[in-house]
């Protein structure tokens, strides 16, 4: 049996900005029951946990918890605490370039945990529409954050959705311990996660909780259990790649989930390790759990041979330097997977940071972009309206079988370095060519890139991209080989737009049709237009 699957690496290996990057990477009808997505599922080896209210604590409110004024929004915020005993697994053939990875429990290898579950859902059950998003918490930065949400919440608080988050991670796990240690009432006395080994069946049990909480206890979300028509489960960047290697390898055994949207990742993460952590493999596996063999995976396309739609969400960082661009970027849209590839969008930015939420849990924590200023990050605004209209597409696939439209793909041009990628840029823009191009790109006043200039502050990383108004070149950083993202000397506004009309009428031309395709909700449209029309352009 073939228990150690190398994953290749000679793209990081032959790229020094890459090196960087990745070095910042590491620091998503009737009522449908339980396994909807398919067959039923096998359930001899991982079960449905015991579920509790998790106490009150120290803070008062759970890690991670909202800074909105979710009862306004008609929606209350609970957290759960939830126990079981959990699998690791290994793979039962070679793990191979097309993401059919055959895998099975690792006999004997079992390890009891307790986690948590924070809830967001609708106060009255007539206000849900049925489809449970279930969020893999990202904890790149060793914490848990709700990334996704951060984009979606308006979405999601607008049409009834509930929304859950997983701490399903050994590093998210030990944080919420620090957070509170040592203190009278401590909330999170109780949690204990064995190591990420175990992190697919933890959040294949998260998803059972929710579905079919166990009689007589408590019920995550309540009054709406009955109710529920899909569970979604979304991933982004670092929890995207273990979303990855979940859907190649468990969701055809587990059939929890009706669907997935893959957010900013082109690779998957180990099936199994040595250590604790995927995001920090030199923390030791905790005592007294099991010893799990390092299993890496191969850069692969993702599976489709199973009934979950699978909506990847990639941006232009992604592409370039987490693998996408020669993995899923090559993987055809079917019945069961589309990509889109979002002109514009970064990989981390202003809307995904969460700020508002990160204080409300850390109050002395600085602005996360605080010193990146030559030139400033990108907005966040493609993607936020991209992944807003994902969650819909989504789940009219799953519900109503509505497959979304197929979107155009960013225009490569191979890299020196064999098999390696670089997104073609509109020479009198510096804009990426090809890909989903919403108002910001396809009627745009600035040069709004997933790609940081080289020689910028790297503050906050390079993932963060650029944002840089054309104004007739008049910034500090305008002209400065290796931080100016425009090119020189910058597009004229007045120009491109004679009147202010003219500019108007483009932005509404590009926001009906990403409306038409399904790319952009009529929401965010009529936002971007109104947008417009209180702007100065030219």
């Amino acid at each position: 049996m073939d228990i150690i699957a190398s994953r290749p690496l000679p793209i990081a290996a032959s790229h020094p900005l890459l090196t960087a990057a990745l070095s910042w990477f590491f620091l998503a009808c009737p009522p449908l029951g339980f396994a909807a997505s398919g067959a039923a599922p096998d359930t001899s080896f991982s079960g449905v946990p015991t579920i509790t209210v998790a106490p009150p604590g120290v803070h008062g409110f759970p890690f991670a918890s909202s800074a909105l004024n979710l009862a306004a929004d008609g929606y209350t915020e609970i957290e759960y605490d939830f126990s079981g005993t959990a699998t690791a697994y290994i793979n039962t053939a070679h793990l191979g370039a097309n993401g059919e990875w055959h895998v099975a429990p690792n006999p004997g290898v079992r390890a009891a945990y307790t986690s948590r579950l924070l809830v967001r859902s609708p106060s009255d059950p007539k206000r849900f529409n049925g489809t449970v998003i279930v969020e893999w918490f990202n904890d790149s930065a060793s914490f848990d954050t709700n990334t996704d949400w951060e984009y979606i919440h308006d979405e999601l608080l607008t049409q009834g959705y509930a929304w859950v988050g997983v701490t399903a991670q050994y590093v998210g796990a030990i944080a919420l311990q620090a957070w509170e240690a040592g203190e009278p009432g401590d909330r999170y006395a109780s949690i204990n996660h064995p190591g990420d080994s175990f992190s697919y069946d933890i959040f294949t049990q998260a998803g059972r909780a929710l579905i079919e909480p166990p009689a007589g206890g408590p019920q995550p979300l309540g009054a709406l259990t009955g109710s529920i028509k899909a569970v979604l489960a979304v991933g982004y960047s670092q929890s995207a790649a273990t979303m990855f290697t979940y859907i190649n390898a468990i969701q055809p055994l587990a059939k929890v989930y009706n669907g997935f949207i893959v957010h900013s990742t082109g690779y998957g993460d180990p099936l199994s390790i040595s250590t604790a952590s995927f995001a920090n493999s030199t923390l030791p596996a905790p005592p007294g759990v099991p010893a799990t063999p390092n299993i890496n995976v191969p850069l692969s396309s993702i599976r489709t041979d199973q009934p979950a739609p699978i909506l990847g969400l990639d941006d232009e960082f992604t592409n370039i330097y987490l693998y996408e661009g020669v993995t899923l970027h090559n993987q055809p849209d079917n019945a069961k997977f589309h990509l889109w590839e979002i002109a514009g969008m970064a990989h981390f930015d202003p809307i995904i940071a969460g700020y508002p939420d990160l204080l409300k849990t850390y109050p002395d924590i600085a602005p996360p972009f605080e010193g990146c200023t030559v030139p400033p990050p990108n907005t966040g605004v493609p993607g936020s309206y991209a992944e807003r209209a994902g969650v819909h597409a989504l789940n009219q696939w799953v519900l109503l079988g509505i497959e979304p439209t197929s979107a155009p793909r960013f225009i490569l041009r191979e890299f020196p370095v064999g098999g390696y990628t670089m997104i073609y840029r509109d020479p009198s823009t510096n804009i990426a060519l090809g890909g989903i191009r919403l108002p910001p790109v396809a009627a745009p006043i600035a040069t709004i890139t997933g790609y940081r200039p080289e020689g910028a502050d790297v503050t906050c990383g390079p993932t963060v991209g650029a944002y840089d108004p054309w104004d007739g070149d008049t910034d500090p950083w305008d002209g400065q080989p290796g931080l100016d993202p425009s090119p020189t000397p910058e597009p004229v506004l007045s120009t491109l737009y004679p009147t202010h009309a003219d500019y108007v009428n483009q932005v509404s031309a590009s926001a009906a049709a990403a409306v038409a395709s399904g790319f952009m909700l009529p929401a965010d449209a009529a936002a971007a237009v109104a947008q417009a029309k209180a702007s100065s352009v030219p």
